[in-house]
């Protein structure tokens, strides 16, 4: 999902500014927090400028931190529910 973000953005005829930047913030949910590093890091390797919080925050504070056309509020959340498909 990560790639397909990135790729979306950087070839996005609404893309207008010569920086891209992402804010990834994550929640207190299971892998969360594992995961908003290793998102953070892929979008860095595409070239987008990524700004990753230290701690934990609800998931509106991604796109409130993230106030310019330029840049986007990327949330990583984990699932209450278990890797068990039905």
């Amino acid at each position: 999902i990560t790639q397909a973000i990135a790729d979306y953005w950087l070839t996005s005829p609404l893309k207008q500014a010569e920086q891209t930047i992402a804010v990834v913030s994550y929640d207190r949910r299971p892998i969360s927090g594992e995961m908003a590093p290793k998102v953070a890091e892929w979008l860095s390797r595409r070239g987008i400028t990524v700004y990753l919080t230290q701690t934990d925050l609800p998931i509106p504070l991604a796109a409130y931190a993230a106030q310019s056309p330029a840049a986007a509020g990327i949330p990583v959340t984990g699932t209450v529910l278990g890797a068990v498909y039905v």
